[in-house]
């Protein structure tokens, strides 16, 4: 036997055209799919460092700035509404103790009036504010936030200010503390070391980039990657963060992911085609081998005696399909049959088996009437032409000998109106009708019941044991066959205590290695199988 898909064909596979192109099509098919994830998680990365980055920024200026406000608190304490004369130089000391600072100013009715750099000075916190800056203002704590690009003493000077009222009932008293703008743009640079192209802090309509950029408007994204950005806003104050993800890592994030989801589309794409071989393309080469080795005349017909279990008489043949490959020798049918039988192929081997059935019956003229079997599968049943066919060889077969198609029973009750009236035209053209391995796979009592069937052939399975068991099931069936009017044939007999309890039970007839083994037409058929047969051999037997 073969033992591969590859062996029948003698070796070697060469794919068609119609295998490539689905192999083609599905690598296709789940690589897009597969670069379609990947494009999907690519973007989640990105979004996923983008907020990290942003997050981790926006903690870092939002501890810069409680660093100030708590220190302010503390050493601030008791210098507002003094004269700068009396608290400048201690205002400079204490300012000099808070970190990020560039300089404090103390307020008093909404104006800053001493700095601890500059000495008294008069600026309206209106300056820093803008005009919304009334005293009593509305913001949380009385708490004023502004980024501005320069200061009254200092053009293009990028600062964070904060206001800390001392009374939040009055907000026009309190510090101002300008916090220095490279303390913000060095946590801003920070996220570029990890993938960031962009970073920006916004605080009203204002933003600074990490490059120490100052911009009076809201973020822009500028040249970063359309579709890319993400903020963070602290819990603590009103600030927000900006990280856009840098071009470079975009596309190197992109090309990672790319290539792997392509790889493991494609990879996919061939497990799915190689699963797709395993399952479906044994199938279509063992049925191209099938109809290759039709064509190189590999198939061929042996015969095995039924004989009357009374006297062991030979009363009719099995015709039996047989297949010699050039490379692997003798093929059993369970190879191939059941897969053969659910297709097409299995007319042309159906009529290949029949019209040599008819061939060597008219070259050997047996000498004893005899029916001669041949297995048909239901599929020729509803194959159109196939009951003319059958037909016409009948016609052809010698006086005494006929066509007996046995016909497993499966599928036969899905079309009992088809295989009805296919049974009618059968019988009328005098072919007679058995049913194949009785009590396998769906066999049952309507199946007998509902078609005109002349013989019943119990499978080997039940023939092999001897016991009490097996003669009691073996009795039933014969009853039941008898009680429809059908002649019972029983197979796979290879003992003579096989052969007894067939004769106890009344079996009608039986085939098995026990009488004779399958054999060439002419060892079965010609003289030297007549030789085998009594001189007053019994007639074949007929239906009841």
């Amino acid at each position: 036997m073969f033992r591969t898909w590859r062996d029948v064909l003698g070796g070697g596979w060469t794919p068609s055209p119609a295998t490539l192109l689905l192999w083609l099509a599905v690598c296709t098919v789940s690589t897009s799919a597969a670069l379609w994830a990947g494009a999907r998680v690519t973007d989640d990365v990105i979004a996923k460092r983008e907020r990290a980055i942003a997050s981790d920024v926006v903690v870092a200026i939002t501890r810069m700035m409680g660093v100030v406000e708590t220190h302010g608190r503390r050493r601030m304490d008791g210098l507002i509404g003094q004269s700068c004369a009396a608290i400048g130089d201690a205002l400079t000391e204490r300012q000099s103790y808070i970190p990020y600072l560039r300089a404090a100013a103390t307020v008093a009715d909404g104006v800053a009036y001493c700095s601890s750099t500059r000495g008294s000075i008069r600026v309206p916190l209106s300056w820093y504010f803008g005009k919304s800056f009334e005293k009593g203002g509305t913001a949380a704590g009385g708490r004023r936030i502004a980024l501005v690009g320069r200061t009254p003493f200092r053009d293009a000077a990028p600062t964070l200010v904060l206001f800390e009222p001392t009374d939040p009932s009055d907000a026009s008293r309190g510090i101002l503390y300008l916090i220095e703008g490279v303390y913000v743009v060095d946590a801003l640079a920070h996220g570029q070391g990890f993938g960031a192209g962009v970073v920006a802090l916004t605080v009203g309509n204002a933003s600074i980039y990490q490059d120490g950029t100052f911009q009076d408007g809201p973020f822009r994204e500028g040249p970063a990657p359309p579709g890319y950005g993400t903020r963070a806003t602290s819990a603590r104050f009103p600030i927000t963060v900006a990280a856009v993800a840098d071009p470079g890592f975009v596309a190197a994030t992109s090309r990672k992911y790319g290539l792997m989801f392509g790889a493991i589309g494609l990879l996919a794409g061939l497990l799915l085609l190689t699963i797709f071989l395993i399952v479906a393309a044994p199938r279509r080469l063992l049925l191209q081998a099938v109809r290759q080795g039709l064509k190189r005349d590999q198939f061929f017909v042996v015969y095995q005696p039924i004989v009357s279990v009374r006297t062991r008489q030979r009363v009719g043949v099995e015709a039996l399909l047989r297949w010699r490959h050039p490379r692997w020798g003798m093929i059993p049918p369970g190879s191939y049959i059941e897969t053969v039988e659910s297709t097409p192929l299995i007319a042309d081997i159906t009529r290949f088996v029949m019209r040599r059935v008819v061939e060597d019956v008219e070259r050997y003229r047996p000498a004893m009437p005899m029916h001669i079997a041949v297995n048909v599968p239901p599929l020729n049943l509803r194959r159109r032409g196939f009951e003319a066919e059958a037909a016409a060889l009948q016609a052809r077969m010698p006086d005494g000998a006929a066509l007996v198609l046995e016909i497993t029973e499966r599928h036969l009750l899905a079309d009992r109106g088809q295989a009805m009236e296919a049974f009618d035209r059968l019988r009328r053209a005098g072919i007679r009708l058995s049913v194949d391995d009785f009590g396998t796979r769906n066999s049952n009592l309507d199946l007998i019941r509902s078609f005109p069937f002349d013989y019943l052939k119990i499978d080997s399975q039940f023939t092999q044991s001897v016991d009490d068991d097996a003669k009691a099931l073996l009795a039933s069936i014969v009853a039941m066959a008898h009680h429809f009017r059908l002649v019972v044939v029983a197979e796979g007999i290879e003992t003579e205590a096989q052969h007894a309890l067939l004769a106890e039970i009344g079996v009608d007839c039986a085939q098995g290695y026990l009488y004779q083994r399958p054999a060439s037409a002419e060892a079965v058929l010609g003289a030297g199988g007549a030789a085998h047969a009594e001189q007053d051999a019994e007639p074949a037997l007929t239906v009841h």
